[in-house]
């Protein structure tokens, strides 16, 4: 999963989202056969990094529950598209699940 698709003047992961569904799987790439890394609960928050080319799934940066307000080092620019290696929890999910929300 790839942040900074934006480029060097946004945020590396510019969007806010909000999980509308319980149970929402992590996978590790965009497919229903990836491997499931974890599960979100409906109104956890998250970064939105990236979309997939058929656009149904979403490229994601997932905050600690109890700090939903840190920035994984994505809520500021980087210099180039890079993947994301941060300590936060990444991955694919369905863009079905996810609603975005202001800052």
């Amino acid at each position: 999963m790839r942040i900074g698709e934006q480029g060097a003047s946004f945020a590396a992961c510019g969007i806010r989202g909000l999980v509308t569904d319980a149970g929402v799987p992590v996978r590790a790439a965009p497919f229903e056969e990836a491997t499931v890394s974890d599960t979100l609960d409906e109104g956890r928050n998250l970064f939105v990094c990236t979309r997939s080319l058929d656009q149904r799934w979403l490229g994601v940066v997932v905050p600690a529950a109890a700090s939903p307000e840190d920035g994984c080092g994505v809520a500021s620019s980087v210099s180039s598209r890079r993947r994301y290696d941060g300590p936060c929890l990444s991955g694919w999910v369905p863009a079905a699940a996810i609603r975005a929300r202001a800052g």
